[in-house]
């Protein structure tokens, strides 16, 4: 018999986690890594992707994104493989943007956020309107990026999803920081 010592106390998530049935039987698929889904408390980041140095920065350094048109202009554009995005079909996925926003008194900055392979409007897009005496982070709610009602793709053609993330100003100029993202979630 072999004693061993040092090993942290056996707990009840842990137990859980050892408890839990084997996805390969469940799997219908054949590939259980689309199919597994862990058991956690609330949603789980898959991927986000953060802006990046702003356009026409010259050099290493903390330079924001200027955002100074009274029309929409996008940030950011992704075309997703849903492989890679998750499987629709099973689990629900969202998307949202968390980051830093500077405003000049008196100027309005919206930020919109869209799927562009649903139809448009709630519950597949968000705008957010922040001002100067707001706080500076932010983070939009959540939109569905996978819906659980497969009439709603827009033209999916069952190979890419995507989002926009756009974004205007009236009456002076917004400033976004460079760590702002765009993240996708699943449950």
């Amino acid at each position: 018999m072999i004693l061993l010592t040092g090993y942290p106390k056996v707990t009840d998530e842990f137990e859980r986690t050892l408890d839990r049935p084997s996805p390969v039987e469940r799997s219908p698929s054949g590939l259980v890594s689309r199919d597994y889904r862990p058991l956690t408390r609330g949603p789980d980041l898959i991927a986000s992707w953060p802006l990046g140095p702003a356009p026409r920065q010259s050099e290493p350094g903390d330079v924001d994104w200027q955002i100074a048109s009274e029309e929409y202009v996008t940030i950011q554009k992704n075309r997703l493989t849903l492989p890679y995005a998750g499987d629709v079909e099973r689990a629900p996925l969202y998307l949202n943007v968390r980051g830093r926003v500077r405003v000049t008194p008196g100027a309005t900055l919206t930020v919109h956020l869209r799927t562009t392979h649903l139809r448009a409007g709630k519950p597949y897009d968000v705008r957010i309107t922040l001002s100067n005496d707001e706080a500076d982070d932010f983070q939009t709610p959540f939109v569905e990026f996978a819906p659980e009602r497969p009439g709603d793709y827009a033209d999916l053609g069952e190979v890419y999803a995507g989002y926009e993330l756009e974004a205007k100003v009236t009456d002076g100029n917004g400033y976004l920081d460079q760590g702002t993202s765009v993240a996708l979630y699943s449950e």
